[in-house]
């Protein structure tokens, strides 16, 4: 199966509006809402995808829920130690990402950026099931790689989920 790519669409709309979600799948694309989106991920992703979104860092690294579009790391430096990612179920632009979270597994990537910077940049590994805390999601990881710099406390960062099936 060839790789699919979903991406956020810049709007205005409400996060229940309509053509929130472009993706593209055998060089073909199209653009979804968020129930369709969830449907199709449930019936028809079966090998990979890669997903784009974006969270604020919070350097707080209580195993707590970190706040609506936030995430924290179990460690403050160098983040690239840290064994788990706390994410809430929102993006930064109020999608929940509840759905995704639950589909991750051992050996899919997550890869974050500071918006911004990219001297500022972590790839780790997923180790294990996602948890959810209701609210917000524990995410097991391993093997990072770290850019130069750490993410700056307070900073927009890109995030990229890759699954591998």
């Amino acid at each position: 199966m060839a790789e699919t790519t979903i991406t956020q669409l810049i709007s205005a709309a409400p996060v229940s509006g309509s053509e929130l979600i472009e993706v593209v799948q055998v060089g073909e694309s199209f653009k979804i809402d968020l129930i369709t989106l969830r449907n199709w991920i449930a019936t028809f992703v079966q090998t990979q995808l890669t997903l784009t979104a974006e969270w604020e860092l919070d350097t707080n690294t209580t195993a707590a829920d970190p706040g609506s579009g936030k995430f924290r790391l179990d460690t403050v430096t160098p983040q690239i130690s840290a064994a788990n990612i706390y994410i809430d179920d929102n993006n930064k632009q109020a999608m929940d990402f509840g759905l995704i979270f639950g589909t991750l597994s051992l050996g899919d990537l997550v890869f974050i950026q500071q918006k911004a910077d990219s001297t500022r940049a972590l790839l780790f590994e997923v180790s294990g099931a996602a948890t959810d805390n209701t609210g917000w999601w524990t995410i097991p990881v391993q093997n990072g790689e770290a850019s130069a710099n750490d993410i700056a406390n307070k900073t927009t960062c890109s995030f990229i989920f890759h699954t591998s099936g």
